[in-house]
């Protein structure tokens, strides 16, 4: 089965499946039992695919951006190049000093899928956490039905495409607005941007608007970051 086929066949069913099985143990006693080993065990599914497919087929993946940008760019950083003097690139400064020390353990897309598997499961973890504060139990339900999405299993896991780390900063700094922490909040913000890319802008409104209280403190990292960009 090729990729095409993969996406056209196995994506729905696992859209669908996972719909039916949080339905069927909706309100059961073992509920959350199920649906944190269902997430638990979605995270290290797509570290294990992850793994196998670049090692054992890696010519099925022709057309990520992880293989065609970020891999290459992500070599000459290694190589002592300097992006943006030595070689063009659209993304921020951070973003390949972050992806170098597992692209120089493993010359692969496979190693940038595995940083972006890694920085969509801390997301999980921070909003688990808060919802756990919060004492709302649907959270698992969220979580098991992101975790099993097609979206999460070929943008994060197959692809390793770097949007969700954005969606790990945004994440983070609204848990950390809705704590009061605006300096830190804000600080994620930044951090959206100066790791991945200026998609991260659209994120920032969000963030800033949150509420008036302590605006311009959560407001003065994200306008300091553009200045590095």
């Amino acid at each position: 089965m090729d990729l095409h086929a993969l996406k056209a066949v196995m994506f729905p069913l696992l859209a669908i499946g996972s719909a039916l099985a949080l339905l069927l143990a909706a309100g059961k006693p073992w509920e959350e039992r199920f649906l944190k080993a269902g997430v638990i065990g979605a995270v290290f599914a797509k570290i294990a695919g992850c793994v196998l497919l670049y090692a054992l087929q890696p010519s099925l993946i022709r057309h990520s951006d992880a293989r065609n940008f970020y891999l290459p760019q992500t070599l000459r950083l290694l190589s002592g190049e300097v992006p943006n003097r030595d070689f063009a690139s659209s993304y921020s400064f951070l973003f390949t000093p972050l992806l170098a020390p597992a692209v120089k353990l493993w010359s692969s897309p496979g190693s940038i899928a595995l940083m972006m598997i890694l920085a969509e499961t801390a997301m999980l973890w921070v909003y688990l956490a808060r919802c756990r504060r919060e004492a709302w139990k649907g959270a698992w339900r969220v979580a098991f039905l992101y975790a099993l999405s097609p979206f999460s299993c070929y943008w994060v896991a197959i692809s390793g495409h770097n949007g969700v780390l954005i969606a790990f900063w945004v994440m983070l700094g609204l848990v950390l607005a809705e704590g009061g922490r605006a300096a830190l909040s804000g600080t994620a913000a930044a951090l959206a941007l100066l790791t991945s890319k200026v998609l991260a802008l659209l994120a920032w409104p969000g963030l800033v608007l949150f509420d008036r209280e302590k605006r311009m403190t959560r407001l003065l990292p994200m306008v300091g970051s553009l200045a590095a960009v």
